[in-house]
């Protein structure tokens, strides 16, 4: 027993229309015919006739100049350099069918993946309906590990763009599912199937994009069984859209697409400059450091438009206005509170004469430079407490001042009750972190006094 016999007898499948269900001897399909030798009983990737060449005679020159033909229309010498072959993937067309509206998708089948797939910019295009959610364990090509995510069950409807006829199924939402472009069947070799009877469901131009994944789960019914091998390297596949072409032929353009390959349902990064890795993302978008990535609320994009609007650059320092969510006149003088505050600093003072005299020397460096200033007794605003922090550890800056804006009296409005906060922005210092795997070389550096640089302009 051959061994392409031995596998459909171990799958139960009829040796003469492929089926399963029933063997040869009852077969009643009609349509079974071989392309080789024209007999009814098999089909011609089962068909041994063309592969032995028998004594002259009539109709062995007719199996001849059959074999000969389509050599010539589908090269497929098996000793032929693979790289330098087109491959051609089993790539579909049809259309989303949601609220009366039609929208075109590009397919492809992958009997290696689990599940279906839909990219999420055509689900939300569409309009599909959520069924429900999946967390998955998603392996793929030369990785051990597993990437987990949860992902949105889409529930669609694919109609076959010549027909009316229409299935559904169920695809998770994912961003990317092939990153590489997989292209269509040239004109070429579309003219060429078509002279021989065969529509192929995916032809002409093709942006390379792959909208919808189906995997192992919906496989067998979109596809119907029905096969055409076109020579060792090529083979069509009847499915409920059309013809679909698998296989490799014709040469690469080496300088373009030579050493691309594409891996289906390579789940890529956020497509950024860079193109980090979810690996070391991972790493460092944990809840226990909080720089988890949120997407920012209309309020804060708001915030950030204002920041820029007042935002100048004057005397080699950056010049903007407070943010104010409130009438600056809520605000009380706070002087009471910052004289206790001051009070208490000073006592303080009195047993450290270390840290008095590098607290003044603070204030004497904030007032030459404007940082701070002296104010007269009949001064009118918000007056902040500050104290001192003291670091001797540090080498550069052990004592500092810093002062309290939120302190305030009961029942009384801080100056940070009245400002607007803007969004976090942990997240952009996530992606300037991550920015050094750009270039070889990364460069450091520190603003001295970086707070210090920044203007007030005066306003309300």
């Amino acid at each position: 027993m051959s061994e392409r016999h031995k596998s459909l007898y171990d799958q139960y499948k009829c040796k003469r229309c492929l089926k399963k269900g029933h063997k040869k001897p009852l077969c009643k399909a009609k349509w079974v015919k071989c392309k080789l030798c024209n007999s009814q009983s098999h089909l011609e990737c089962l068909c041994y006739s063309h592969s032995v060449v028998p004594p002259e005679s009539k109709n062995n020159k007719k199996e001849i100049a059959l074999e000969t033909n389509v050599s010539f229309l589908f090269p497929g010498n098996p000793s032929k350099d693979i790289s330098k072959q087109t491959i051609y993937y089993q790539t579909l067309r049809a259309q989303i069918i949601n609220n009366n509206c039609e929208y075109n998708v590009r397919i492809i089948c992958d009997s290696a993946s689990e599940r279906s797939y839909i990219c999420e910019s055509i689900a939300e295009r569409a309009g599909l309906k959520t069924v429900g959610k999946e967390k998955l364990k998603i392996f793929t090509f030369a990785s051990n590990e597993a990437s987990v995510s949860k992902l949105k069950r889409k529930r669609i409807n694919l109609k076959n763009c010549n027909s009316d006829l229409v299935i559904t199924l169920e695809a998770l939402a994912t961003k990317t599912i092939c990153a590489s472009k997989i292209s269509s069947p040239s004109s070429r070799m579309v003219e060429l199937l078509q002279n021989e009877g065969f529509e192929l469901s995916d032809s002409g131009a093709s942006s390379g994009r792959v909208d919808i994944l189906i995997g192992n789960n919906y496989l067998s019914a979109i596809l119907t069984g029905r096969t055409h091998r076109l020579n060792n390297c090529l083979m069509l596949y009847e499915s409920v859209f059309g013809w679909t072409l698998s296989g490799r032929d014709g040469e690469f353009n080496e300088r373009t697409v030579g050493k691309e390959s594409a891996g289906l349902f390579i789940r890529s990064s956020d497509e950024s400059e860079e193109n980090l890795s979810e690996e070391i993302r991972a790493m460092w978008e944990i809840e226990n450091l909080g720089i988890c990535d949120s997407e920012k609320s209309e309020s804060d994009k708001q915030v950030i438009e204002r920041f820029e609007k007042n935002l100048n650059f004057v005397d080699n320092r950056y010049e903007t206005r407070l943010l104010w969510k409130r009438d600056a006149g809520d605000l009380s003088d706070n002087f009471d509170l910052a004289r206790r505050q001051f009070n208490k600093v000073r006592r303080e003072l009195k047993n450290d004469t270390f840290v008095k005299k590098q607290l003044m020397e603070v204030i004497k460096y904030q007032k030459e430079h404007n940082i701070i200033q002296e104010c007269g007794e009949n001064e009118n605003g918000y007056f902040m407490p500050f104290r001192a922090v003291v670091r001797k550890d540090k080498l550069s800056t052990q004592v500092r001042m810093v002062f309290n804006c939120s302190s305030c009296a009961k029942g009384n409005l801080s100056l940070y009750d009245c400002l607007d906060q803007g969004p976090n922005l942990n997240p952009s210092v996530l992606d300037i972190i991550l920015g050094f795997r750009k270039f070889k070389i990364g460069f450091c550096g520190d603003i001295e006094k970086a707070f210090f640089n920044n203007w007030n302009r005066r306003g309300r």
